[in-house]
């Protein structure tokens, strides 16, 4: 292959911040959260809720997506 140079420009991300609990507005630790166009979309972003619940989804496209949220004993949320 002939040796070229390129640009590439990034853009920035959305960030995307929340908090996860229950039914009874208990604050839900270890929540897997995603934000794409499902939840195998390869260019989701990803994160998992801390120990009160929070999360923040860094470098999330711009583009239109659903927001996922699953948990051990719980309904997945889409």
């Amino acid at each position: 292959l002939p040796s070229e140079e390129y640009e590439v420009r990034l853009k920035p991300g959305l960030e995307v911040t929340g908090t996860v609990t229950d039914e009874s507005g208990t604050p839900l630790p270890g929540v897997a959260i995603g934000l794409g166009r499902n939840q195998f979309d390869a260019e989701v972003a990803r994160a998992v809720s801390g120990d009160a619940g929070h999360f923040t989804l860094r470098g999330a496209s711009a583009r239109k997506g659903r927001l996922f949220a699953s948990h051990d004993g719980f309904a997945t949320y889409d």
